[in-house]
């Protein structure tokens, strides 16, 4: 019983740490996209093709990051379901 208990904690903390982790990480992502865009608007040379694909590329980043943490959150619950937490 004490292992069940301890190996909850060491989910619960990883889980925690991740969750952490993947904020900051949106976080910046959000402020480099911002100052990309800023860039992009006072760059008036640029066509507007690039706009396009920036936002195509955007998007693309944030399907696969969401992706990303949806995986690894199902991996957290199902070694919470195996241990019977």
């Amino acid at each position: 019983m004490e292992q069940k208990r301890i190996f909850k904690q060491m989910i619960d903390f990883n889980r925690s740490v991740f969750d952490r982790s993947y904020s900051a990480m949106v976080i910046w992502q959000d402020q480099v996209e911002r100052a990309a865009r800023a860039l992009q608007e006072q760059a008036s040379w640029l066509p507007n093709e690039t706009q396009v694909i920036v936002d195509e590329w955007v998007d693309a980043f944030k399907k696969g990051r969401d992706e990303f943490r949806k995986a690894v959150v199902g991996s957290f619950d199902k070694a919470s379901e195996t241990i019977g937490a």
